[in-house]
């Protein structure tokens, strides 16, 4: 998706002086609004909101307020300014169609209250001190703005856009579209709404970080490619467009995404799916000659279960990475014959590992892996948010395809040549996204019981391990060499 050819309208021009009060050419508040609504006139509205709060449009959010579309998709990466631009658009479309409602709609009440809210003020006071109010209460009980000249404008969370069904509004705002599970069901649900006969312009506006060609952005394309494309207006800004950030922020963007990760969240790029799911993984970037080196310490990954467990053990290196070296998978064995056989593996090794992961729901595995491994970091994810599926496989990714440098997790050239279709080489490249009933890939993996199991237990792992150590997981225990005070946990633990 490209950006559009140059504007009409140039910064300098936002800034331009127009009548005062009192003067020959002055008009009232009223008669502006109802002048700039009635010649669809958005530089000049944009032109009194500028003047009046101090916002002067980069050139990426300049084409978005000036765009005659209905409706408008801005696509950028963190921190290019897409938030304001929308609350900025918001105030521009109420003062073109006074005596209208209109909604803004965002991931969650708190983004809506403490994001949305505070920014929608901060401008509504200084129209108010130029003479040119636009807010005249806002009911926090309601979530509801009351508007000068009529009309309201109402703060949602897509959890509860059902509840505007039957409303009619001149404008929508949808901030960060691609955070909900369905985009396009709340986007077609509040477009639908946007039909007041007495507006002057109606228009629907949504700002986001792109998560691939999926949701409004995906909808987006496909209308552009479509007869009536002049009706739909997209643009995108990478978050280095705007000059107001700090450089150490623009730097930082650099760490810890992978190429992948990098394109969408800093570049704002709207990327196809693939049906694999890492399909940077291959054995010319990520297969390396390696047997086990006692001086350096291990780890070991697990998933849990009856039917097809899968455990793995990897060395850490320095610099931050691993190399899975031995891996066992199972089927259809008792744990009891797990357990001595993870025992047995480990023993070989001449020493415990130095972490140990796996799944939290298998609290009573966890709890064997303290006891038969008192000197390791028991790892588990301290909560469902932690073990979140998506925010660990972009975990993996940042260490498979990191952005600078080569791979951080690599595997032993030997698990290459395995036959077993559930190794953790094979799971790679059978690991998929899960198709839905039209054809289209979703962001949810699919389990077919075989690529699963493997890529479960690494992803816990570099979670729990290989993340930089901040609160991804927290370790059980880790027992002194008195035995007596890991009893003492361990009872402790137990109550």
């Amino acid at each position: 998706m490209t950006n559009s050819g140059p504007s009409l309208a140039t910064r300098s021009d936002l800034t331009a002086n127009r009548a005062m009060p009192g003067t020959e050419g002055a008009v009232s508040w009223a008669e502006f609004r109802a002048e700039c609504g009635k010649n669809r006139d958005r530089i000049s509205a944009l032109q009194l909101i500028s003047s009046a709060t101090g916002y002067v449009a980069l050139e990426h959010q300049l084409r978005f307020h000036i765009s005659p579309a209905r409706h408008r998709l801005l696509v950028s990466g963190v921190g290019a300014g897409k938030t304001l631009a929308s609350v900025v658009q918001m105030i521009l479309a109420l003062v073109m169609n006074p005596g209208c409602s209109a909604a803004f709609v965002s991931p969650t009440f708190d983004s809506v209250q403490n994001i949305i809210l505070p920014e929608f003020l901060r401008l509504c006071d200084g129209m108010a001190r130029m003479g040119t109010p636009l807010l005249k209460r806002y009911h926090r009980s309601m979530a509801k703005a009351d508007l000068v000249g009529g009309g309201m404008l109402l703060f949602r969370s897509f959890d509860r856009v059902d509840n505007l069904r039957g409303f009619t509004f001149c404008a929508v705002n949808i901030d960060e579209s691609e955070v909900s599970s369905k985009p396009e069901y709340v986007f077609r649900t509040l477009n639908d709404r946007v039909r007041d006969p007495l507006a002057n312009t109606l228009e629907i506006n949504v700002t986001t970080t792109p998560k691939g060609l999926r949701g409004v952005p995906r909808m987006f394309v496909e209308q552009r490619a479509a007869e009536h494309r002049d009706d739909w207006w997209a643009g995108r800004a990478t978050s280095m467009q705007n000059p107001h950030l700090p450089d150490s922020f623009v730097e930082s963007l650099r760490q810890g995404h992978s190429a992948r990760s990098y394109k969408q969240e800093v570049m704002g790029q709207i990327l196809r799916p693939s049906h694999v799911i890492f399909p940077e993984v291959c054995r010319e970037r990520h297969s390396i000659p390696w047997s086990y080196d006692p001086s350096m310490p291990y780890m070991m990954a697990c998933d849990f279960g009856y039917s097809h467990p899968y455990y793995g053990w990897a060395q850490l290196i320095p610099g931050g990475g691993a190399v899975i070296f031995d891996e066992w998978c199972p089927n259809e064995m008792p744990e009891e014959m797990q357990k001595q056989e993870v025992l047995r593996r480990c023993r070989l090794l001449k020493k415990d590992p130095e972490h140990i992961s796996g799944d939290r729901a298998v609290k009573h595995m966890l709890s064997w892996l303290i006891g038969a491994f008192p000197r390791s970091y028991v790892h588990r994810m301290r909560s469902r948010r932690e073990q979140q599926v998506i925010a660990g496989l972009e975990a993996m990714r940042a260490l498979i395809d990191p952005l600078d440098g080569p791979p951080k997790l690599l595997i032993a050239d030997h698990l290459w040549d395995s036959k077993d279709e559930r190794g953790v080489a094979a799971s790679f490249g059978m690991y998929r996204w899960k198709v839905n009933r039209e054809g289209l890939i979703t962001d949810e993996p699919y389990k077919d019981n075989v690529s699963d199991h493997a890529i479960d237990s690494w992803r816990y792992a570099v979670r729990a391990v290989l993340c930089d150590r901040d609160t991804n997981a927290a370790y059980l225990i880790r027992s002194a060499d008195n035995a007596d005070k890991f009893a003492q946990r361990s009872r402790h633990r137990r109550r």
